[in-house]
Formats: structure tokens, C-alpha cells, sequence
């Protein structure tokens, strides 16, 4: 007979999207090996103990909590659960409490450290959670915010387990000709929300310092995505008078998208260095580029970045100058830097897309499980 383990997460499984859809992979890896309660947002069959989403967002927590705790306790004291899983999500404690009260192994899965916006001090956040940290078994994150937990949070390394975000990538195949002729026409691609916190503006500047020093006329850095810098990044190209080498596409389906950037010479993801810690940004578009084969340029918060340069993927920028910014364009868009990393690709691209699988990050969650239930 499988293993119950209650499973909470603070994801509306009625929606898709990025979040929502790790959740329902995350349910449905662990179903194969245990009877998994699904304690979430929504009103489908998926969901077994369902709660709400209010809008007022101080309530809101102190609903979750209670609801959480009420509902999983109800449940606990009626089956035979061995394990917690949370999916932490800010100030919402009660799984902590549940663990405590029922004296039964917590696991935690960490995908953001979520208290710098909120309205209690964070002298009293650290404290809090510095406590909270010593109830898990188990805290699953990313090399970068596994750092910064236990930095920030004084949390036992022995707990913490490195877990990478999963993709599912194409197939291991010959990596694709690209045009890295300099004399013919090139693509930039982001994606993502347009929030200050990407730092496009500091990147349209620095590559605007590259079109005027290289006088190249052939190539078009394209956004897709939308958010709220948008204005601003339009009102920048504007001014910068480059309107022909920046196209704003908005968001579009992910199987066009992923078709699209296989034809790109370079994927960017400038991060702003307001945005936390060095090397502890998880983004999920660079597995998208990962996958597209593409070589990328990214900055010091991303936690991929020493692992892109390492790797002969691209490339990252330390200080986020125009003068650097235009330096690391000057390479990655050259003819060598173009046939560098396709040839690393070439080599890698098996080993890449396994060791970034969702398959190899769900088998390490399993696997932890497994040894303490």
C-alpha cells in the first residue's frame, strides 16, 4: 500500500500557467510512487481539501493559515498521512504548526524568498522563519536561494537539498545551422514580464552604445512580453531613436515561441542588480533558451550565469555598464562567439537537457522522501 502524503500549495489549479503547471507535474510525479492529497486553490477533482483566494491580501493570509491548518488537521486525525510537502509561499505558517501539532516529517520546497514586500519588519520576519527552518526534514531550492536560506536563515546545510527548475526539452537532436555570418541579419530575443526588475532599460541603452560603435544595421532585438516598464521602455526607444531594431511582439503561445527562438542568434535575460542576491534568480526562460540552443547573455543575479560561462553557453555581466553590456554583444554576435557556442551545444545538449529535466528534479524530491518515510 502507498504512503499518504499530504501535499500543499498555494496555486489555483482551475488556471494554467508556469506556477500551476510545476504543481500538477509535481502531483503527478509523486502519484506514482505515493497516495497524494492535494490541499490547493480550486474546485476541480484534482483538489481534495480546496480553499479560496480573497482579495484583500492581509486577510488573505490570515485565512490561508487558519483554513490550512483546519482542513489538513480535520484530514490528518481521519487518515493515516506520513509526510507534509508545502510548497512555501510567504507568511503562511500553519504547515509548520500541522508538522508540530501531528509530529509528522515536513518537507518544504522553497521557490522564492517572499518577505521583503511584506508589512512586518524583517528583523522579525528573519527571526521568525530562522525558527520556522528548524521544523523541515527536508528544504528543497535552488543552489542560489539554498545560499541565501542558509546565509539569511540560519538553516542546517544538512537539510537543504539543491533542486534545478525541470523542463521537458526536445529531443536529443543535431544542433541546428545558424546564421552567425556577421554581415547577415540578426536576432535578440527576451521574454518574460516587463517589470523594472528585468533590467531591459539598462540593456536597450548599452545595446544602443553597440549599434552606434558597430554601425550595424542588421540587427533587431525582439520583447516578447508585456507588463508595466513597458511605457517606459517604448518611450526609451523612442528618444534612442531605434525603433527599427526593437520590436515590442507582446507574449504569444509557447510552441510558437519555442520555434521562433531556435532562428535567434542570442537570448538575453539582464536582470537588474536591485532584484535580491548574486546568483539567485531561478528563471524559467533560461531553460527556454537552453532548449532553443541559443547563446545567452544574462547578469550576476541569475543563478545560471557561472554555469552559462563555464559551459561555453554565453555569457554574463558583472557591473551592467553600456560599455560592458556593449563589449559582451561585440563577442556573442561575432562569427567566433557564434560558432564556440554551437559547437559546446553540439556537445552538451544530452547532457544539458537531462541534468535539467523535470524527471531529475522530481526523482531528487522522491528519493528524499523515500529516506525519511
Amino acid at each position: 500500500m502507498k504512503k499518504e502524503v499530504l501535499l500543499i500549495g498555494l496555486v489555483n489549479l482551475n488556471r494554467d500557467g508556469g506556477d500551476v503547471n510545476h504543481f500538477k507535474l509535481l502531483v503527478k510525479y509523486l502519484g506514482d510512487v505515493f497516495k497524494v492529497t492535494v490541499c490547493a486553490i480550486g474546485d476541480n477533482r484534482a483538489v481534495h481539501l480546496s480553499f479560496k483566494f480573497p482579495n484583500y491580501r492581509l486577510y488573505r493570509v490570515a485565512y490561508w493559515n487558519w483554513i490550512i491548518l483546519y482542513k489538513c488537521l480535520r484530514h490528518c486525525l481521519n487518515h493515516r498521512v506520513s509526510a507534509i510537502y508545502f510548497r512555501e509561499s510567504g507568511l503562511i505558517i500553519s504547515p509548520y504548526i500541522l508538522s508540530l501539532i501531528l509530529r509528522k516529517p515536513l518537507f518544504v520546497e522553497v521557490n522564492g524568498v517572499l518577505l521583503d514586500d511584506t508589512p512586518i519588519p524583517k528583523l522579525l520576519t528573519k527571526t521568525l522563519f530562522r525558527l520556522l527552518y528548524l521544523v523541515p526534514k527536508r528544504i528543497f531550492a535552488s543552489c542560489g536561494y539554498r545560499q541565501l536560506i542558509s546565509r539569511d536563515f540560519k538553516a542546517n546545510i544538512n537539510k537543504l537539498v539543491t533542486v534545478h527548475l525541470g523542463y521537458h526539452f526536445d529531443s536529443e537532436r543535431e544542433y541546428m545551422d545558424r546564421i552567425c555570418d556577421v554581415q547577415e541579419g540578426m536576432t535578440i530575443a527576451f521574454i518574460g514580464n516587463l517589470h523594472p526588475y528585468q533590467g531591459l532599460f539598462g540593456f536597450i541603452l548599452g545595446f544602443n552604445r553597440f549599434l552606434i560603435n558597430s554601425g550595424r544595421e542588421d540587427i533587431v532585438l525582439k520583447i516578447f512580453g508585456d507588463g508595466v516598464d513597458k511605457p517606459r521602455l517604448i518611450s526609451l526607444v523612442n528618444e534612442l531613436n531605434i525603433n527599427k531594431h526593437v520590436q515590442f511582439v507582446g507574449f504569444i503561445d509557447q510552441v510558437k515561441l519555442n520555434a521562433i527562438l531556435k532562428s535567434v542568434q542570442l537570448c538575453v535575460s539582464p536582470f537588474a542588480f536591485d532584484r535580491g542576491d548574486e546568483f539567485t534568480i531561478s528563471a524559467l526562460k533560461t531553460y527556454d533558451y537552453f532548449n532553443a540552443q541559443c547563446a545567452i547573455l544574462t547578469s550576476k543575479m541569475d543563478e545560471n550565469a557561472p554555469f552559462i560561462k563555464e559551459h561555453g553557453l554565453g555569457d554574463y555581466f558583472e557591473m551592467g555598464t553600456e560599455e560592458e553590456i556593449e563589449s559582451k554583444l561585440y563577442w556573442l554576435l561575432s562569427a567566433d562567439g557564434q560558432n564556440m557556442i554551437r559547437e559546446c551545444y553540439s556537445k552538451k545538449y544530452g547532457w544539458l537537457a537531462d541534468r535539467l529535466s523535470w524527471k531529475n528534479r522530481f526523482d531528487i524530491i522522491t528519493g528524499e522522501l523515500l529516506k525519511e518515510i
